[in-house]
């Protein structure tokens, strides 16, 4: 009869639209995750480093690359070393290179740059890296290690900064210039035509404007 027919549509509709949402669930919740997973980019591995050990390591780096630049000049002072992070966040992928000056040579930095096992020096026209008013790093000022620089970027921005901006690369770079003259790391998130930079204090950690005043 006509009811009985209308009774088995109505199951068979029941059962049919139950078993689409259960195939269809993973799916869909698979999506949500694809977007809370863009939303929210990767921590840095390096800023949970042992920040002693980071410290080490830069310094012993420093010491070698200190001793290779007494040979290019004798009077060679440290003026800069600039850290280089690729998107993916590794401590393998990073660059280091710490830059030299000497009053015999007004025109040129001598670089020593450590990628890895790779160790690159070479001699760079200042007009095309670093140019600037910069002094010779007083390193008794230099407190912060790169780790605590970096997270302190990080939550000053910088980590929202990398969720709009996929493929995000940062620069740190150590230097002593203005303002105030001070020992500072500046810090650049470049993601494509978008950039960010961020000034803290080498010696208290702590985040200034761009005329040296605390935020």
């Amino acid at each position: 009869n006509k009811k009985s027919s209308q009774k088995r549509r109505d199951v068979l509709f029941k059962r049919t639209l139950t078993l689409f949402l259960v195939i269809a669930a993973p799916s869909f919740l698979g999506c949500q995750k694809t977007a809370t997973d863009i939303s929210k980019p990767a921590e840095f591995a390096l800023i949970s480093q042992d920040k002693d050990l980071a410290t080490g390591k830069i310094q012993d780096d420093l010491t070698q690359a200190k001793e290779a630049a007494k040979i290019w000049r004798n009077n060679a002072e440290f003026f800069a070393l600039v850290i280089k992070i690729p998107p993916e966040l590794t401590e393998e992928g990073l660059e280091k290179t710490f830059v030299f000056g000497s009053n015999d040579e007004p025109n040129n930095w001598w670089t020593s740059s450590i990628s890895g096992e790779n160790r690159l020096r070479a001699i760079v026209p200042k007009e095309d890296f670093l140019s600037g008013n910069l002094k010779p790093i007083d390193e008794k000022y230099w407190k912060t290690a790169y780790t605590e620089v970096l997270k302190t970027a990080e939550d000053a921005g910088g980590r929202d900064f990398r969720a709009q901006n996929p493929s995000t690369r940062l620069n740190l770079v150590l230097v002593q210039t203005e303002p105030n003259g001070w020992l500072w790391w500046q810090i650049e998130y470049l993601g494509g035509q978008n950039s960010l930079k961020i000034l803290v204090s080498a010696f208290d950690g702590k985040i200034y404007n761009e005329n040296g005043e605390p935020q």
